[in-house]
């Protein structure tokens, strides 16, 4: 084998064990000194530097070098790259340039001084250019004797030169692709919505920043209900439209992905044991392979709840007005006081859905005794009776004879027994109370009764107040019209 032959061999052997060391690696900066040792040790040089080109501020920049002393780098660290150095005609050129000594060079006249303060006879510069044509930096060695650069050499400095090249690209669409990834991430994270992925088995479904704060799971949490049922993530509740739950196939992650298709507009009701609720609206796509597989699945939904709750009140509100109307109409045409007590606590509770409601005149002259008239789903009780006002509850009496309004949702649960109903009201198990109060004196309650606990809104105790007051009125208007009748 020539020398030549053996030169080339180990040259190449050196070569493919620093591309090794550089696909393993993802730090810049060792790779770079990596090939930097490497195109030193090929050509036999003293002193290198490799650097970097800057192409909006056209310098070069040193980012690796061996051998040469503080002086020198502060000198040249960054360097223009319109200047008479070799490094940038190499760069301009697109060519490797080789001064082979610079005592004999006439074009080096001007750098001899620095050069022999440095301690460089030769010099060999070699272009670092991408496969685009992209110019990104210079790899440069030095001799501290005059030194002739061979054929062979120049060939073997081309592939150090490429494989650096090919590194460098690699490392900067590298950092290009983690920085999107990043910002991915961070916008995820950041967007006010509800995202989360899934893998195509939808065994592992994970959420963003929103997703997680909205269901109260930790960061991380698998929340994939196809695997809840062995224990493997955590249980939401989540409700369709009409109020059923979702089976774990129905959800719009695990839709996509079975169907290979976006599932669009899809309404999830979400509900938690505190009693939270959120009312969530999106799409859901599959995610594919290179192969056309499905890899797995995405969901993205927006919060509505406070767009659907301000639709269901000013949904009750025109609803409570249409009641109002046609309750007012129903009463005006009346005379009779006991006929408008029941007309109006039938209305009532029939548009609550309770289980009774009661409009309770309290006698004049005689605090104790009460007038009631009360309807139940089987019908109106008309009585004249003599319980004690006290018989709904110390709570109760006390907030009616302030004027108060009073509700409760679970007597057994918010009232003690000193504040209770008496046990001849014992069926009770949730009520509202509307005072009706005139001149400091409790003239009359109206009360709504459910047997099981319930939770009343406030469009539902405003309503049985306002039912009280037109109630009072219109008998107030009987009752006038009575007293002319008979004064005539």
């Amino acid at each position: 084998m020539s020398a030549d032959v053996e030169v080339e061999a180990e040259a190449l052997r050196r070569l493919n064990d620093a591309a090794s060391r550089l696909w393993r690696t993802r730090n810049l900066q060792f790779g770079l000194e990596e090939m930097l040792a490497a195109t030193m040790a090929l050509a036999g040089a003293n002193m290198g530097h490799l650097q970097i080109f800057d192409r909006e501020r056209e310098t070069l920049t040193i980012v690796a070098q061996q051998g040469f002393d503080n002086n020198f780098l502060s000198y040249f660290h960054e360097i223009s790259t319109w200047n008479s150095f070799a490094c940038s005609g190499a760069l301009h050129s697109g060519e490797c340039l080789i001064i082979e000594d610079i005592d004999a060079d006439p074009a080096m006249s001007l750098l001899r001084s620095l050069a022999h303060a440095a301690g460089v006879r030769a010099v060999q510069c070699t272009p670092l250019i991408g496969r685009t044509g992209l110019r990104m930096g210079v790899i440069t060695t030095y001799h501290r004797t005059p030194r002739r650069i061979s054929g062979q050499e120049l060939r073997l400095l081309a592939l150090y030169a490429r494989q650096t090249t090919d590194f460098m690209e690699r490392q900067e669409n590298d950092e290009e692709l983690r920085q999107r990834a990043e910002e991915l991430e961070a916008v995820i994270d950041a967007a006010p919505a509800f995202i989360w992925f899934g893998d195509a088995d939808c065994r592992v479904i994970r959420g963003n920043n929103a997703a997680n704060e909205m269901t109260g799971v930790t960061p991380g949490a698998n929340v994939s209900q196809s695997v809840v049922a062995i224990g493997q993530a955590i249980y939401l509740r989540q409700l369709k439209q009409d109020g059923s739950e979702f089976r774990p196939e129905e959800l719009p992650i695990q839709r996509a992905i079975a169907t290979r298709r976006p599932v669009r507009d899809v309404y999830v009701d979400f509900r938690f044991p505190d009693g939270k609720r959120v009312e969530a609206t999106g799409n859901a796509v599959p995610l594919f392979d290179a192969n056309g597989g499905v890899r797995g699945g995405v969901a993205a939904l927006i919060d509505i709840s406070e767009r659907n709750k301000a639709e269901r009140e000013l949904r009750e509100h025109l609803e409570t007005q249409a009641f109002l109307l046609r309750l007012t109409d129903r009463l005006r045409d009346l005379v009779d006081a006991p006929q408008i007590m029941t007309e109006a606590v039938e209305a009532l509770g029939r548009k609550l859905g309770a289980d009774g409601v009661g409009y309770e005149t309290v006698a004049a002259g005689d605090a104790a005794r009460v007038v009631m008239t009360e309807w139940t789903g089987s019908g109106i009780v008309t009585a004249e009776r003599s319980p004690r006002l006290e018989d709904f509850g110390a709570a109760f009496v006390r907030e009616m004879r302030a004027g108060r309004r009073f509700a409760i949702a679970d007597v057994s649960r918010e009232l003690a027994a000193s504040e209770a109903p008496t046990a001849s009201m014992s069926g009770v198990r949730a009520m509202v109370g509307a005072p009706i109060v005139k001149a400091d004196r409790l003239l009359g309650v109206l009360h709504v009764q459910q047997a099981r606990p319930r939770d009343w809104t406030e469009a539902e105790i405003s309503l049985t107040q306002e039912v009280a007051r037109r109630t009072c009125d219109y008998i107030d208007r009987a009752k006038a019209l009575a007293m002319t009748r008979e004064s005539r």
